[in-house]
């Protein structure tokens, strides 16, 4: 009980200490703020998307059988597009690694 309170305290002085660092802005603002610099880069974006579709697409694999892993597939260009669709709408740019 006396650990369940002291994480209670310690996430009501993490919040605190949020507030008083950046006064008026929101957890959405911040996970906004977040999600942009994910899509900013390829990498940030698609290793883990990545990790998490194969993962998905081998548990569908050995829960259903490959027929239905095989119907998950199109999952992969629904992510694309959708990854397209937010730095769109976003107005997030693609840093290239290899410009000077």
């Amino acid at each position: 009980m006396q650990v369940l309170y002291a994480l209670h305290q310690f996430a009501r002085v993490w919040q605190l200490r949020r507030e008083l660092q950046a006064p008026g802005r929101r957890r959405i603002e911040v996970l906004r703020r977040w999600a942009c610099w994910v899509l900013a880069s390829e990498a940030r974006t698609w290793i883990p998307l990545g990790a998490v579709t194969i993962a998905a697409f081998h548990n569908v694999a050995v829960e259903q059988g490959w027929g239905s892993a095989l119907l998950a597939a199109p999952t992969i260009c629904l992510f694309y597009g959708g990854v397209q669709w937010l730095r769109k709408r976003w107005g997030v740019t693609v840093k290239d690694r290899n410009r000077d």
